[in-house]
């Protein structure tokens, strides 16, 4: 047998009453159906305001048209460029939104990235030097015997401090 929704005018002291007799269980369960309908009410608000309306259309036409970057293709330099076109009050409501959520961050995750991100890097630059000397050494034709260079090298240098006192 279907149920059918049935609507109750009750007072609000009394719903409230109600609730306070309500389990645990019965409690959390009214609160998800309550989120529920909030979030639903909250975005049938927005539907209806003419500013979300025309930034919907916007955002619309601006995916047909293939004007949108996906998240893996934005490089940070890029997403530079895309702050700076806009408006200042829209860059400082990003610079807020951003601080709020570094702020309710813990510490921890910002050190543990900040640690990846200068391994990365080290790791970058070693890799480059790397190739560096890789390159350096297909230069040289024959044998080459480092501990030889060094000690010529000294003398080269030890000559230059003697001839110049």
């Amino acid at each position: 047998m279907a149920q059918e929704s049935v609507k109750l005018l009750i007072p609000f002291d009394s719903l409230v009453d109600s609730v306070t007799e309500l389990s645990l269980e019965e409690k959390r369960r009214l609160w998800e159906v309550l989120d529920e309908q909030i979030a639903l009410t909250e975005e049938e608000m927005w539907e209806q305001t003419p500013t979300v309306q025309a930034e919907i259309r916007e955002a619309r036409a601006a995916y047909q048209a293939g004007d949108y970057v996906t998240v893996e293709e934005l490089a940070f330099e890029e997403l530079e460029q895309q702050i700076t076109r806009l408006p200042p009050q829209e860059q400082l409501k990003l610079v807020a939104h951003i601080s709020e959520r570094l702020s309710a961050m813990p510490v921890a995750p910002l050190a543990k990235v900040d640690e990846e991100s200068a391994r990365r890097q080290r790791e970058k630059e070693a890799d480059e030097l790397l190739a560096l000397c890789d390159e350096a050494a297909e230069m040289w034709e024959g044998t080459f015997d480092a501990a030889e260079e060094i000690r010529q090298m000294r003398r080269d240098r030890d000559e230059q401090i003697w001839l110049s006192r």
